[in-house]
């Protein structure tokens, strides 16, 4: 209920949580919008940033959710994975996800609508070439500054885990995903590098100092 997400921001702002994710499924985009409106607002008024992990959305949409903000947000869609066929294999039937140009044009309706901070993604993994993944990452990134003047892009990193009961086709090993983030950091330097709680306390502890940004606390079970 709405009353919980209440108590849930304040119990967070409390113990110094500084910003929440709003996250979603992919819905019709006018319920999607009214779901995400309950939370930012919430959110907001408990004195914390909302970063909206939703979509995809018409600009009116994005434009409404960003009033409720109180002038500060971040607006997060990953784009999951690059590759072109992989990308249509997962979300080819999806009405709302399958096509990947529109998805990419989602970040520039959220800074039309005044959204200052943008996050982008991909589940690594999910698709065969990693190189490939970190290099659409690294090519994407300086696009949202460059053409849309955005001066702060966060970068996140997840990695598919198994979940229970599901047999992964392929895994990003510990050395594969460290080389990932190495790249990042350095070729992307200036990036707010995002690490998720799908990773070990050990993978953790050994890449904040290389991402020096941001961590994720918390997680469901992830696939």
């Amino acid at each position: 209920t709405l009353d919980q997400v209440r108590e849930e921001e304040l119990y967070l702002a409390e113990r110094g949580y500084t910003h929440v994710y709003c996250l979603t499924g992919s819905f019709i985009p006018d319920r999607m919008a009214e779901v995400n409106a309950r939370g930012i607002r919430a959110i907001a008024e408990a004195g914390m940033t909302p970063v909206l992990e939703s979509g995809p959305f018409e600009q009116r949409h994005l434009e409404m959710l960003w009033s409720l903000t109180r002038g500060k947000g971040r607006h997060t869609l990953f784009q999951e994975v690059y590759d072109p066929d992989v990308y249509a294999e997962l979300h080819g039937s999806d009405p709302w996800k399958r096509d990947p140009d529109a998805r990419l044009r989602q970040h520039e309706f959220a800074v039309a609508a005044g959204w200052p901070e943008l996050g982008i993604g991909a589940l690594l993994g999910l698709g065969p070439d990693m190189d490939m993944e970190i290099a659409c990452i690294l090519a994407h990134y300086p696009l949202l500054q460059q053409l849309l003047g955005v001066k702060r892009v966060a970068i996140s990193v997840p990695r598919l885990q198994p979940g229970t009961g599901v047999q992964l086709r392929r895994r990003c090993s510990d050395k594969a995903f460290l080389k990932a983030v190495h790249t990042l950091r350095i070729l992307a330097p200036h990036a707010v590098l995002v690490l998720t709680a799908r990773e070990r306390i050990a993978i953790r502890d050994y890449l904040w100092p290389y991402t020096h940004s941001w961590g994720v606390a918390g997680s469901t079970e992830p696939g």
